[in-house]
């Protein structure tokens, strides 16, 4: 059973016993609500509560810390509150977590002793997902966690937004506790073509299929490297936004060898579209996203020279953001569309911001019954 209430209501109504899940998100507990709820005596039963942004800071951890449901609770979302590094030390010493598999930290205001005080505890020997995203832990933090025997069950890491740097990838690579990691998120850490080329030197990354190293810079050198990164063949959902990939690392990234597990890639804000008709790997891809490219109408004319899309899987195509309707005369970038074999096996276009007026959207819509547009 699952509920998300006020914490007014909660307080002051009596709440199914049998109640396992608790969402009280966007509640302004602030500390003195976190005091409260460590009162409470009928959450015996929850193994699931997310208190997302409620302004909790290091006061609020300790009462936290105090609450009895904690030895059944499985999964805590503390997302975008002020725990910072101290609230980390109290947190880091709680004995009644062993149970824990799912942690959110993202957006608390954590730096590298933080992570440190993490890194010695015991309760994260369970975690399977892992949330610091959004924080400031830095090489040293990466450092720490590399140092790290309790992450030995993680399947699922998020260290985006957290300035780890090329220096921060070298100690990643040397990660063991990555060996089991299938899902991992690198994006927005400034880590250029020099961080990938220290992640293509680790080897425990073999499991990984779910990689985003979105607005990191890594450049058309950064796509060199990751060409040549082994760990890369089980991966199926690719996320490389604004990375200034350039028409060349496009072009180095159609003679990838590694791709061909490829379902989902998301390429956005990144130049070269006119080389995808070379990526032949992408045959499997079932959805591919090239928002914010600006394609205009030329981007059109490449696509519809995939040919492996219209005897491949794809079934999602986003454009949104490009200038098709924009280039060239009224209706024309819809005219091209139409004309594209590859519409005949889709179910969603994303074709947003584009200009397009609403009667062709309406037209394109009866041509492909099947499709689904959002415009």
């Amino acid at each position: 059973m699952t509920i998300s209430i006020s914490f007014r209501e909660l307080i002051f109504s009596k709440i199914d016993t049998d109640l396992t899940s608790l969402d009280l998100s966007n509640n302004n507990l602030g500390n003195k609500g976190l005091e409260y709820l460590s009162k409470c005596d009928f959450l015996k039963n929850i193994n699931t509560i997310i208190l997302s942004n409620n302004q909790i800071g290091k006061e609020g951890i300790e009462f936290l810390l105090k609450c009895s449901f904690l030895k059944n609770l499985m999964s805590l979302d503390l997302c975008n509150n002020t725990i910072g590094n101290k609230g980390l030390e109290y947190f880091s010493k709680c004995d009644s977590l062993k149970n824990l598999k799912t942690l959110d930290l993202s957006y608390n205001n954590i730096g590298k002793e933080g992570v440190e005080y993490l890194a010695n505890s015991e309760l994260l020997k369970n975690l399977t997902s892992f949330d610091l995203s959004r924080n400031k832990i830095g090489k040293e933090g990466i450092e720490y966690l590399s140092s790290c025997e309790y992450l030995k069950n993680l399947s699922i890491l998020d260290l985006s937004n957290n300035g780890i740097g090329k220096e921060g990838l070298e100690n990643l690579a040397k990660c063991d506790f990555l060996k089991n990691v299938f899902s991992l998120n690198l994006s927005g850490n400034k880590i250029g073509k020099e961080g990938v080329e220290n992640l293509a030197k680790c080897v425990v990354l073999k499991n990984l299929t779910s990689f985003d190293l979105s607005h990191n810079q890594i450049g058309k050198e950064g796509l060199d490297h990751l060409a040549n990164c082994a760990f890369l063949k089980n991966v199926s959902n690719l996320s490389l936004i604004n990375n200034e990939i350039g028409k060349e690392g496009m072009l180095s990234f159609a003679k990838c060898d590694f791709f061909e597990n490829l379902s989902i890639l998301n390429i956005s804000r990144n130049e070269g579209i006119e080389h995808l008709p070379k990526c032949e790997f992408l045959k499997n891809l079932t959805s591919l996203i090239i928002s914010r490219n600006q394609i205009g109408l030329d981007g059109i004319d490449y696509l519809s020279q995939c040919n492996f899309f219209t005897t491949g899987n794809l079934t999602s195509l986003d454009l949104s953001y490009n200038n098709i309707g924009k280039d060239g005369e009224a209706g024309e970038g819809v005219e091209k569309l139409a004309k594209m074999d590859l519409l005949k096996k889709l179910t969603t276009l994303d074709l947003s911001h584009n200009q397009i007026e609403n009667e062709e959207i309406e037209y394109l819509s009866k041509l492909f019954k099947q499709l689904k547009i959002f415009s």
